[in-house]
Order: structure tokens, then sequence, then C-alpha cells
């Protein structure tokens, strides 16, 4: 049988996932955090691996077979599998830097050694409940996992696959030498909008038709200004959204995207019907004073002189104040709301995004559920008859993969359900004995949650490629709960969702051993190990990020954390000033949280209209998609996410896979990872010579803001 996991596997996933993990700390406090793909570590692990193979002795230690021959294609797998452990940030994590960095909570007193624990639990408890919903998310072939197929065109490059279709093929390119031309042509061109040019990086072209001061504002990118309406990116980090999703989910994103970013959010700005204050400006329209906040609250202003705070992920104040979720301000000592400032305050404003963020948020709680329910809600429930029973009746939706998987051994279902069992212990004692504070009940219910949202999460992903997460979920619960408990708020948001997603992570690399025949045993090993290397390397460079790299994020507008403000902001929402205080029926903020009851009936409508006109196209329509496109990109961020990707995506997953469906096949995937990689790189590189002071002259482009068009022709930077 052909190896899998062996020592080979060891060293060179060990070697990636602390690179990866290392890089992904420190790349995390960008204002758009840029995370270095898994597909990275697969480009050089196959070299690796084929050199190892050739210099490695053939013979045991202790039992251990040092080289057990050529490289294959499975150890190759399995190196991947470890490398996307490293591939983003820990959830857990979040709160490491809510309540440890300066900007924010400024707790010295969490250290690198209390919060591993943290870390670690969080991570790991979800991994046992994946494989109790192996049989509904992994075995059926309607569950198709897009990414992943991705994932299985890179190691058909790099090992050689030939199938009946490449043998009779017109295209004599190979699948590795595409990739290799990607790669090096993305990673020359992603200098020009990162290093060289970056006002590429956004281009509004509503900026470029009109110096109106309403259209600029809102054709602009950049955080805190407004939202990209009619913008273009020449940055393929910012382009490569829909690369890997389907055509019909394209199409709900866009949707969500245009109702939300482009409708909602200047109804909010411009009619505001929540009757919100003018939030103190960052920007200003022209060649006009720059007044202090005494002086904006006390003076009469030209008001319409000013540009409002459209993108932005702060709190305001009743007088349209930024707020500060930090000790201090609305924080007191212990991290609970601190009254005094809280009541000269009240009530608490949102920036329109902000606002559309959580309208989204609150309507995916529910509808989450009643799109399942109604689409795949039978179904499913058939599935866990036939294997709570083990029916001998067939199930019609398994494919040949299952029967090939038969040749390894399965890991017991008890076994996973007894990892769950611990590792919720784990959490508990963890909760309890750690800065992390929060009550075993509490720890047990965030646990619970995550595992009831598995499955109709699960399900919407495996299908559409899209992840709608718990966050707004599990902040309600335990801000109703525990009213101005901050930390316990946000450690049950991390523990509740980071579960679920860990458990989701660990079933997607289990249909991509699925399809590519991987020992079951193999991959629960990697997964395991990889996820405690990696909680390791990446809490240790979070840590020297906040100790050694403050200059840069003193300073620096592109690298102001802003996935962690957004985090710490959400903190003090939920936690110091609690949800009846924030969206109660005393808050002008109430009436968003109707999006709640409109979850629950929003998706019936296209189900209703199936049952009334039969047609395919109805189960198409994805309002859970359509929702989780209104808050992505997150407020703060730059706001580039339509025309690029749109035309990207059509070009790929619609022109290109009808009129060249052959090609589509064979070399789509690869090219893309190819360009994603290469992209990668080159942002790695730039982030390097940007900690080494290596940068181009002062007049260059690349020094300016980098909504270039906008501020040059429009406003100014207070």
């Amino acid at each position: 049988m052909a190896p899998q996991f062996t020592l080979r596997v060891a060293i060179i996933g060990t070697l990636w996932v602390a690179f990866l993990s290392c890089s992904s700390g420190v790349l995390s406090f960008r204002a758009t955090p840029v995370y270095i793909p898994a597909t990275f570590a697969t480009l050089f692990a196959y070299p690796m691996g084929v050199f190892l193979a050739t210099i490695l002795p053939k013979k045991k230690i202790l039992s251990i077979n040092l080289n057990p021959g050529p490289f294959h294609f499975k150890e190759h797998v399995l190196i991947y599998v470890m490398a996307s452990c490293a591939t983003g940030i820990p959830y857990g994590v979040d709160n490491v830097v809510a309540i440890r960095f300066k900007k924010f909570f400024g707790d010295s007193s969490v250290t690198f050694w209390n919060s591993l624990p943290w870390v670690l639990a969080s991570q790991l408890v979800g991994y046992g409940i994946a494989g109790l919903f192996k049989r509904v998310l992994v075995k059926p072939k309607s569950m198709l996992w897009p990414k992943v197929l991705s994932q299985i065109a890179i190691f058909q490059a790099f090992n050689g696959f030939q199938t009946g279709a490449d043998i009779n093929s017109s295209f004599k390119l190979s699948r590795f030498t595409l990739f290799w031309i990607g790669f090096i042509f993305m990673f020359l061109y992603s200098f020009l909008p990162s290093y060289f040019a970056s006002s590429l990086y956004a281009v509004s072209l509503l900026c470029l038709i009109t110096k109106n001061k309403t259209w600029s504002l809102l054709g602009s990118t950049s955080p805190n200004t407004g939202v990209g309406l009619g913008s273009l990116t020449f940055a393929w980090d910012l382009a490569n959204g829909f690369i890997y999703t389907p055509w019909h989910v394209i199409i709900n994103w866009v949707v969500g995207i245009v109702f939300f970013h482009y409708i909602v959010t200047p109804y909010f700005a411009f009619i505001n019907p929540l009757g919100a204050p003018e939030l103190l400006p960052k920007y200003r329209y022209g060649n006009i004073p720059t007044y202090t906040e005494s002086q904006w609250l006390n003076t009469s202003i030209p008001k319409l002189d000013y540009v409002q705070n459209i993108n932005t992920a702060t709190l305001f104040s009743k007088h349209g104040i930024p707020l500060q979720v930090a000790r201090g301000h609305l924080l007191s000592a212990d991290n609970s709301l601190n009254q005094t400032v809280y009541d000269a305050n009240q009530p608490i404003y949102l920036s329109p995004m902000y606002t559309m963020y959580y309208l989204g948020s609150f309507f995916n709680i529910t509808a989450v559920l009643t799109h399942f329910l109604v689409w795949y809600g039978s179904d499913i429930l058939s599935k866990l008859k036939r294997a709570i029973w083990d029916s001998t009746e067939p199930d019609l939706d398994l494919d040949i993969h299952n029967e090939l998987m038969l040749a390894y051994p399965e890991i017991p279902e008890s076994f996973y359900l007894l990892f769950w069992c611990v590792l919720t212990l784990v959490a508990v004692l963890v909760c309890e004995w750690t800065p992390f504070q929060m009550p075993w009940w509490l720890t047990i219910l965030a646990i619970f949650i995550g595992t009831l949202f598995t499955i109709p999460v699960g399900i919407i992903q495996a299908i559409t490629g899209v992840q709608p997460g718990l966050n707004i979920l599990c902040q309600l619960i335990p801000g109703l709960i525990l009213p101005g408990n901050t930390i316990a708020v946000m450690c049950f948001k991390s523990l509740g969702h980071t579960m679920m997603v860990q458990a989701l992570t660990l079933l997607s690399d289990l249909k991509l051993g699925h399809y590519m025949h991987i020992n079951p045993i193999h991959m629960f090993t990697a997964q395991f190990v990889a996820t405690v290397l990696a909680s390791i390397f990446n809490n240790a460079s979070v840590f020297y990020t906040m100790d050694h790299l403050t200059d840069l994020l003193d300073t620096d507008p592109q690298w102001n954390a802003n996935e962690y403000q957004v985090f710490t902001n959400a903190a003090g929402i939920w936690g110091a000033i609690g949800p009846i205080r924030f969206w109660g029926p005393s808050s002008p903020l109430f009436p968003i949280t109707s999006a709640i009851l409109l979850g629950i009936f929003i998706p019936l409508i296209p189900y209703l209209l199936s049952k009334r006109y039969p047609s395919p196209t109805w189960s198409k329509i994805n309002t859970v998609v359509i929702a989780y496109a209104g808050f992505h990109p997150s407020p703060g961020a730059f706001q580039v996410s339509f025309l690029t990707p749109l035309f990207l995506g059509y070009l790929g997953q619609h022109y290109l896979y009808r009129t060249h469906p052959r090609w589509w096949r064979k070399f789509y995937f690869v090219l893309m990872t190819a360009f994603d990689t290469g992209n990668a790189v080159a942002l790695l590189a730039v982030s390097i010579f940007t900690f080494l002071g290596i940068n181009l002259p002062s007049k260059s482009i690349y020094n300016t803001n980098v909504d270039y068009y906008c501020r040059n022709q429009t406003w100014d930077y207070v």
C-alpha cells in the first residue's frame, strides 16, 4: 500500500506549519489581512519530498520507516492538510489580542503561556463532532465542497495524474507547466499594485467621472469613507473572490452586494432612518479647516462641507464622536462597562456600513435554519435514521469513492464522541482557570450551539462554498444571560463559532481525503498534530507583533489591525453595553433586530414558489448567501468586492465553463491556484520589504493614500 503519514510528511509539514502560522500572525494586523495560502506550501513541498526521498536512508529506526520509497501524492496531500491548519488566525487568538493589545484592553496579565491553553481548547473541541457528522457531510456525492476541487487540481498538476480525457486531449500543455507559467506571471504582476503603483489597488470610476462630493464619497473604497460603488481593483488578492465559486452562487452574492452595499448602506447614510447624529468625519471635502471635537460640537460648522464616516467599525456617541472600547474609555479597569462614560455618551450609534453588517448578520441567525429545514431537512433526517439504525437500504447519494475507501480502516464514531467529551472537559477547565473566564455551564452551552449548527452550515458550505458564521448568535446569547461580562461574551463567541469552523475544516479535509483515497486515521492525525503546532506558533507570532512591531502598528494605516478592531468593538456592544441596552426597544438601533424575524420567513419564498411553479432555478436562490455577501468585506476594510471579482467569476465559472468545458476541466483550477500562490509569494516579499524599510522614493505613487483618485480630486485627510 502506498505510503501516507510518513516521517517525510512529519518533517516537511512541521516546517510549513511553523512558517505559515508565524506569517499569518503578523499579517493578521493588516487593514485587509493577507494570508499565505496552503497552496504555497504545496508548491514547494513536492521538491522537498522528492529531495528527502533521495537522501534519507532506506531503513527503519524504532519501527519508523525513514524512507518508504518514492515521494507519493498521498504524502503531498497530507502535507497540504497540515499546512492548511496554519493558514489564517485561530479565532481564539482574537480574544488574546483584544485583551492583551495596548490599543484595546491592554491587560498585561495575559501572557503567551496562560493564553495557549485557551487557543488549543477552542481549536480542538470541534474535531470530535466532525467525525460524528461524516455520514451526512462527507460521504454523500451531493456534498461537493467546491473549494476542495481546486486543491485536487494542484495535486493533479504536480503528481502527473492522467485521465482518459487527458490522454485524448488536444491540449498538449501539461498542468505542471501551466502552473509555473501562471505562478511566475502573477508573482511579477502583483508587485505592480502592491508595491510600484498602489494607486491601482483601488480605482474609483466615480471619482474619475465626477467631483460631486456625494458620488465621490460613495465611489471611494478606502476604510472610513465610502462603499466602493463602481470601483475596480487590479490587485489579485482583492479580485479573486469568485474564482472558485459556482456561477449561481456568484449571482446570489452579487445580489447581496448590490442590495446591502449600494442600496441599504447609502439609505442609512443619507436618509438616516435611525436618527443617527452627524458622525465626526475622518475626511473633509476640499480645502476647509480642521476642527477639534469641542469646536465640532459647539460652533456653527458648515457640516455639508464634510463627508460622512460611512465605512468604519467604530462606535459613536450621541454627538457623533468616536468611542474607544478600551480601559479608561467605555471599559473600566475590570473590563466591565464604565457607566459614567456610557451615560454621558448613550445612546451609541454605528456607522452606516456597520449597521448594515449587523442587519445581514441578524437575518442569517434564523435564515440558516430555515433554508436548511425546508430544502434539506427531510433528506438529512432519512440519512440520520439510516446512520442510527444502520439500515440495509442502499443510499443512492453515495459514489464510487465510498467503495474505494473501504480499503482503509474507519475511525469509530465512538472515538470521535470520546474525543469530543474529553475536549469539552478540557475547555471547561481552561475557562475556569485562565484569564479567559467563563462559567462551566456557559462553556457547555457554547459547545452545544456550535454542534447544533454544524450540519446546517456544513450543508450550505458543501454546496455553495460559503460558510455563514455564528458570530452574532454566539454574542447575543451570552449577552442576554450575563450582561456586562465582556470577557465571557468574547469567549463564548470564539468557542461556539470556532468549534463549528474547526469541525467543518476537518470535514472539508476528510472530503479531500475521500476524493484522493487517504487513510482517515492518517488524515485525522495530520490535522490534529498540525493544529496543535499552529496554535503554538501562531500565538507566539501574535505576541511578538504586539510587543515588537508597535511603530508599524501605530503609524501605518495599512496596519491598523482592523479585524481585531471589529472583534473588540463587538465585545463592547454585546459584552460591556449588552444587547438589551444596545439593541433593545429603547435603542434607536432596535429596528435592525427585525431582521431576525425576516430570516424566518423570507427563505420560505423561493421554496414555496418551487412548489407552485416547479423549476430547479428556485433551489439556487440562497438568501443566506445574499445576506452573507452584505457584510463581506467587513466594515473598515477596502470595498472593492464587486466589478472586478464579478468579471473574473463570469469569465471563469460561466463563460469558459460553458464554451470550453474540456479546457476548463483540465486547466482552470490549476491556473487559478497558480495565480493565488504567485500573488501570495509577492505579497510576502512586499511585506518583508516594508519591515526592512525598503521603500520607493517619496514622490512615488506608492506613498500616496490607497484611494488615490478620490483623495487627490475631492478631499484631504484630516
